[in-house]
Order: structure tokens, then sequence, then C-alpha cells
């Protein structure tokens, strides 16, 4: 069983404010149904009450198993002579202004008329790289101030002057985190000075300089050598990749002592 489902399945709900009770109601099933598949002991039995759950929670089949990180298809393709639409392209945010005043716009950028989207951001810094985002991309992102578990989120903590940055947004062990895709840098703890107005809906890109590739190469072979030694050392003692989750899982719950 899929335990990214029973995740994004619960997330999906509160984020339509439902009880358990409600989504059972209106998919017709016990609550103890709804609860099971929550608590990752079944899954739903057919296509056909797979594809209502994902029309009642406005996500999209693929999202809640886990196939993609996008909770809705986004129609991003322009046909030739089709409409498009300018958005604003936000730059350094001014407290006390709304996201989309023009004081906080640094250009426009021109998007198909259907894609849903708000405004866009300049990718700086390599904290995405990873999964292929690089400097000078630039994010198409949707307002929202409730993201779910998964997605790609623009973020950052509010001051005076301040710039948001991409970062996926991870509810695990209990906690919020902005993680990057780049194992330079750790995971941030939300706190209550972080702001979060958007998910990336798609990415505009140039193609990858060499450099990019040749920073990409040494990050990783730095990566690979300091997990070498642990992963040698697991293996000795008879541990596989299950095990060892197992124990940091378990450790992660232990009282931190110094």
């Amino acid at each position: 069983m899929s335990n990214i489902f029973a995740t994004r399945l619960k997330a999906a709900r509160k984020q339509k404010g439902w009880t358990q009770k409600e989504l059972a109601d209106l998919l017709r099933v016990e609550i103890g149904t709804v609860s099971g598949w929550e608590r990752n002991y079944r899954e739903p039995s057919t296509f056909e009450q797979v594809k209502k759950i994902a029309d009642l929670l406005d996500v999209s089949i693929d999202y809640l198993f886990g196939r993609t990180d996008l909770p809705r298809p986004e129609d991003r393709t322009v046909p030739v002579g089709g409409k498009q639409k300018k958005i604003p392209l936000i730059g350094t945010i001014r407290a006390g202004l709304p996201l989309l005043a023009f004081d906080n716009w640094e250009g426009e950028i021109e998007v198909a008329e259907g894609l849903n989207a708000d405004f866009a951001l300049r990718i700086i810094g390599d904290s995405m790289s990873w999964v292929g985002i690089h400097e000078g991309d630039i994010a198409i992102l949707k307002k929202t101030e409730n993201p779910v578990h998964g997605m790609i989120v623009a973020a950052g903590v509010e001051e005076l002057f301040w710039s948001a940055s991409l970062k996926f947004f991870v509810q695990e062990s209990g906690g919020t985190f902005l993680r990057s895709a780049n194992p330079n840098y750790k995971d941030i703890p939300v706190g209550p000075d972080h702001r979060i107005i958007g998910h990336v809906v798609c990415i505009y890109k140039d193609p990858p300089s060499l450099q990019a590739y040749k920073n990409f190469l040494i990050v990783k072979e730095n990566a690979d050598t300091k997990w070498q030694n642990a992963v040698q050392r697991a293996a000795s003692l008879g541990l596989d990749g299950d095990k060892v989750e197992q124990l940091i899982t378990l450790f992660s719950k232990l009282p931190q002592q110094i």
C-alpha cells in the first residue's frame, strides 16, 4: 500500500476543510473506510472510486499516488496564434503591500491565457538544481498560503524588504520544513516569520550551461564520498536501506541529548 496516497488524501481533505465523515458522506462510504485509507490500512478498491475521490478533492489521480507533485494538471501549451496574458515578475517584496502590488514588480512575463497562474519569479542560486531548476530560470506560480506536502513553493522570511525562493514544502516527523533539492542545503523549519506566497505551476528555462553540469558533478561527488563510509559500515552489519531508515526514524523520536 502507498503511504503517499494516505498522506496526500488526508492533506487534500483538510485543504477542503472537510472532516472524515463529510468526505465519507460525499463518497457514500463508511467513515471507517476513509479512516482506513488515511491510516494506510487499505486503498480504494476500484478506479471509479479513486476518480471520484480525486474529483471531489480537486486533485489529479497522479497526484494522489505520487506520480506528480502538482495537485492539478495545468494546460501549459500555447496554440499557434493562441491568446496570451501577462503576469507580473515579482522581485523584491515590500512589507505592508499586497504581493502583486506594482512596487513589487521586476517586469512582466507572457504566458498562455488558460494557464492558472498569478505571478512569476526569477530563480537565483542552486538550491533546486537537483530537480533541474537552475539560476536564471523563470518559475510560474499560483498564489497560495496553504500548500500541501510535496508542493514546490515560493517562500521566504518576511522582513521590510525580502525575496522568495523555491523549496519543497515538506510535512514529516511531526514538523513542517522547506527542503532544497541540493544536499548542500539543510532543511529549514517553517517558523512564524516565514511566508509562503505560491506554488509552482511550471518552469520557463533556458538550456543549462556546461558549467551548471560541472557544478552538479562536483556536488554529487562530494555527497557520494560523504555517504560511502556509512553505506559500507551499514552493509558490514547486515543493514539494508529499510533497516537503516527504521533506525533513523527511531532515533529521531528519542529525546535529544548533548
